[in-house]
Formats: C-alpha cells, structure tokens, sequence
C-alpha cells in the first residue's frame, strides 16, 4: 500500500501512573520507528495534574530524542478532546481514542497506550498488507461475545453478531483505525440517538461495549470490514495477571524476541508482581534494539512514584 508521510499519525494516552512507561514509547519512537513517515505523534494528557505530566514527559525525553520527532509531539490535555464529558478512568481512555479522530487530518491513526513501545526496528509500512490494514481476528470470550453483541447492537444489528462465525477483531492496543471511518461511526451514532452528543451516548453505552468492539461493529455493518486484513500479530502484551504461568510468560518473551513482534505491551500494573528473573528477561528484551547498555532500563519499571525524578 502506498503511504505519504501525513498518512499515519499516533495517538497515545498517559497518566501520572504510566509516566515513564510513556517516556519509553517516545523513546522507542524514535529509535525503531521510521518517525519520518509519520504526521503528528500526538501524547494525550489524561491525568490529575495534566501541566506536570507534561513537563516530566518533556523533561526524560527532551536530552534523549531527535529534534525531528520532537517537533512532531503534540501534547493534549484531555478536556480538550472531551469539554463536555468527563475523560478520565477506563471508559474516558475508551472515548478518547475515538474523539481524537475529529482533530485529524490523517488517512489512519495508530492508536497506542502508554505501556506499548517498539522493541525491534520497524516501518510504518509494516502495519499493512498491500492492500489493506493488518489485524488479527481471533475466538472471543464468553464475556468479551457480550460486549461484541452490545456493541452490535448500537447500530440495530445485535443479531449480526450473533452470526459470526467467532473471530473476532482485536480490542487492545496498537489499534490502527481509519479515520474517516471513525469520524462516519461517530456521525452515525449521533443520528441514531437524535443528534445526542457521541460523548454523551458512549459515556452511558461503554458500560456494556467496547470502543474498539464498537469500531468493528461499524466495519461489519457498513460492508468495510474488508478495509483489514487477517495477518501476522504486530505485539505481545504482559496484561495485570496474564499470563499467569512462568512457562507462558517465557514463551512470550521468547515470541517477542524470535518472531520480531514490532511492540511490547507490560501494563503498569504488571509490574509490581514480576519477579527478579522476569525484570532480568526484560531488560534483556529491551537491550536488544531499544536501549543501549549504560541506560538504566530498572528506572521504567519503578512503580511506587512513576513521577519521581
């Protein structure tokens, strides 16, 4: 597929929580990323003391990444994306992701969370097929078919859900979004609730859906779910508690390392149940591309005062 280098912006979300895990995207970024061929990298400010979430973020990375990528970060308090609802906890980080695509002028966004960073050297391009956006569809939960059906739902077509087939499309991040498709979602939405503000139909609605469940929902019933396309996983993700076993944690490890996974999610609190060997592994894992030997990759993973100096 043929890309401009303002076709693709990012958009990340952080907290005073996932301060230095954020620091560590920007830094990834920089170091893995093609960043050249991206528009703007956009770093949503979602946290109690938004000005000093900022200046920590500028203070680790200002000394650590190119000016070129430097001068493509744009810092968004949250209450700017959303002036009317309130964008902070689970379901304003959901809504978040989606609004922002009303303040872009991108093909695509590739929407991240603080705790994704790049551990290998990727391109932009490596998020496409030739023809189309890579995903991975896989079986869904007993519970996670609920919140694909209520997503379905929104759009009048709760029983197109129940006749699929199963595999369903992801709901964590890196998530690649079209962006005029989100924009018509949105639009969508808003003519089905009497011209409702979308913030104001999701902020009751993402109880019982998903933003990303919503997205595919739309893909579905608009006939665009050929925009995607089945392909290799572009990440791993250490979640809060799995994977659970030691063996399965070495495994994905190792999946990070020899398959050459383009991003590696390790959710903050993830990090207070590691032990001493999986810290090891890690820093392990980062100092093959991402870090070099005399920085101190323990400073990420500090998570009883993630602002500190």
């Amino acid at each position: 597929m043929h890309l401009e280098p303002s076709d693709v912006d990012l958009v990340t979300v952080t907290f005073e929580g996932d301060a230095r895990l954020a620091v560590l995207q920007i830094i990834s970024v920089d170091r893995l990323l093609d960043h050249e061929n991206i528009g703007r990298y956009i770093v949503v400010l979602n946290g109690q003391d938004n000005a000093a979430v900022e200046a920590f973020l500028r203070s680790n990375v200002e000394t650590r990444i190119s000016s070129e990528l430097a001068a493509k970060i744009e810092y968004v308090p949250a209450i700017d994306l959303l002036p009317d609802n309130d964008p902070q906890g689970w379901h304003g980080q959901q809504l978040l992701k989606l609004v922002v695509a009303a303040n872009l002028a991108s093909r695509y966004y590739l929407v991240l969370d603080a705790k994704n960073h790049f551990i290998h050297r990727t391109l932009v391009s490596d998020f496409f097929t030739e023809t189309a956006i890579k995903t991975i569809r896989r079986p869904a939960s007993k519970a996670q078919r609920a919140l694909i059906e209520a997503s379905f739902g929104l759009f009048g077509a709760a029983d197109r859900a129940s006749g699929l087939s199963g595999a369903a499309m992801p709901t964590i991040t890196p998530y690649l979004m079209d962006t005029g498709t989100v924009r018509e979602m949105m639009s969508d939405l808003e003519s089905r609730h009497a011209g409702t503000a979308f913030g104001d139909i999701l902020e009751v609605e993402l109880s019982t859906a998903t933003e990303f469940y919503l997205y595919w929902a739309y893909l579905v019933v608009t006939g665009k779910e050929g925009l995607y396309e089945h392909s290799d996983k572009m990440a791993v993700t250490l979640f809060t508690k799995y994977p659970r076993r030691s063996s399965e944690f070495l495994a994905l490890l190792e999946s990070a390392r020899a398959d050459r996974v383009a991003m590696f999610g390790l959710h903050r609190r993830r990090l207070r149940r590691l032990t001493g060997a999986q810290r090891d592994l890690i820093v392990e894992l980062w100092g093959t591309e991402l870090l070099t030997a005399d920085e101190d990759a323990e400073w990420f993973m500090e998570y009883e005062n993630p602002m500190s100096a």
